[in-house]
């Protein structure tokens, strides 16, 4: 077995895995701190990396038991005010902007727009699983190692700005979403289990994202002009 201690959205984390994938992909998340007192432990049994790897299709056993150690992150986060969304989050200015849409919608196509437009001006926090936590009236997105088939990723915390649910169309168009539109969704989109306390923490925890950061609703096309439609939006910038 293979042990290391690591910090993610600044919950400590003792992890216990069999294969050097997970030591690898976990490096910059990593603590050498002698000090470190863990609030959570993370291990992936026999039974869950089996049941994985017989219901995934092409799933490695490595990779398997890689994503699996997110679960005990995310079932403990919301005791310590954060939770987990699948979306893909960049950076500009310091301030974060996560999209979110269902797999294969096309986030990291529009991600990949900003890049390619916006330069070295964007950065990358996380590619498909970051955490939000909600702290001392500050919404912060925070990279996670679980960051996609891209490996979009860093280990940094940064003020979430805007969140966008992207949707495909023909013109780009972008406007600010009603609650009544955009939480059906986000809750889709948000970590729940079975246990009734982890969801009633995670659902206040996510009200108090909403109550302070803007949602929009963006249909895009694969252009330079979508990415001005989202920037200007989102930043309150305008594009160059």
């Amino acid at each position: 077995m293979i042990d290391f201690n690591m910090t993610v959205a600044g919950c400590k984390v003792a992890v216990k895995c069999r294969h050097k994938l997970c030591l690898d992909y976990c490096r910059e998340y990593i603590t050498e701190d002698e000090g470190f007192s863990p609030s959570v432990s993370a291990f992936v049994s026999d039974e869950e990396l089996k049941k994985t790897v017989d219901t995934v299709e092409d799933i490695s056993e490595e990779y398997a038991e890689f994503t699996g150690l997110y679960r005990p992150l995310a079932d403990h986060l919301p005791r310590e005010g954060g939770f987990v969304i699948h979306g893909a989050c960049i950076s500009f200015d310091s301030k974060a902007y996560l999209f979110t849409a269902p797999s294969g919608t096309g986030k990291s196509t529009h991600i990949r727009l900003w890049k390619q437009y916006l330069g070295d001006g964007v950065g990358i926090v996380n590619g498909d699983k970051p955490v939000i936590t909600a702290k001392n009236d500050k919404i912060l997105i925070h990279g996670t190692p679980w960051a996609g088939k891209e490996r979009w990723q860093r280990n940094v915390s940064l003020p979430l700005e805007a969140i966008c649910i992207l949707t495909r169309g023909r013109t780009n168009s972008i406007r600010q979403a009603t609650a009544d539109e955009f939480l059906p969704f986000l809750l889709k989109q948000t970590y729940l289990n079975s246990d009734p306390v982890h969801t009633a923490l995670t659902l206040e925890l996510l009200d108090e994202v909403l109550k302070m950061v803007k949602v929009y609703i963006l249909a895009c096309n694969i252009s330079e002009d979508a990415v001005k439609t989202s920037f200007e939006a989102m930043t309150g910038k305008k594009y160059k």
